[in-house]
């Protein structure tokens, strides 16, 4: 029991675990995710626009493959959208949050807890995580069972999709961050060797200047398939 001697601050400190919820499965994660996906999939294909040839050299020339590396970031920003519609215009159970907290075990992440006098969510230790879970189970269980079963169904539901929206666009998103890299170290190269050329080119191009040795050595790391292009 709270001592009523405290705070109003202290008293709501000490109550955050009376509305728990998991930190890496709430709705307002969830949307802000959908947010983020969409935004970076349509900043992808204007890098793909602006970077011209970057995503075909990326992928050895295949066409046909670089049509279906955009093609994944168009269909992955649709599906956010639609399901950002859904989350919106379809039924979601109010007690999304609480119904991940009833089931909540260690593997989940981290359960959060609301301060009413901070306005905002905070991590619970161990013990407050247990109080939360029981707080939120106790809460479900005054469900019927059918309303139950459907909660958990439409819950379920939605996580599922989530995830599988989430594992695809950081495949993509891992895959788009190394053909950015690849292509920042080769403008980077090619600035080098145009400043080495320069100054070699008034050494002479003595071989053994400094700018001359450098310039010859990076010139022998570049693939000779890039001479060709």
């Amino acid at each position: 029991m709270v001592d009523p001697k405290l705070t109003k601050q202290e008293k709501a400190r000490q109550l955050r675990y009376k509305k728990p919820l998991v930190k890496d499965i709430c709705l307002d994660l969830i949307q802000e995710f959908l947010w983020d996906a969409q935004s970076e999939c349509t900043n992808a294909q204007y890098y793909f626009d602006s970077e011209d040839d970057t995503l075909l050299n990326a992928l050895d020339g295949d066409e046909e493959e670089e049509q279906e590396f955009k093609m994944m970031f168009a269909d992955l920003e649709a599906e956010c959208e639609q399901m950002q519609n859904d989350l919106e215009q379809e039924y979601v159970p109010e007690c999304f949050d609480e119904f991940f907290a009833a089931t909540y075990s260690h593997s989940m992440g981290l359960m959060m807890g609301y301060d009413t006098y901070e306005q905002d969510y905070y991590g619970l230790n161990s013990w407050e995580t247990e109080a939360g879970t029981s707080e939120a189970r106790n809460r479900m269980m005054r469900m019927t069972k059918k309303e139950l079963l459907d909660v958990a169904k439409y819950c379920i539901k939605i996580f599922v999709a989530y995830e599988g929206l989430r594992s695809r666009y950081e495949s993509l998103k891992a895959a788009l961050d190394i053909i950015r890299d690849v292509n920042t170290a080769q403008l980077q190269v090619a600035q080098r060797i145009n400043e080495l050329y320069d100054q070699a080119e008034k050494d002479g191009f003595y071989g053994w200047k400094d700018a001359a040795g450098e310039y010859k050595a990076l010139l022998s790391q570049i693939p000779q398939i890039e001479w060709l292009k």
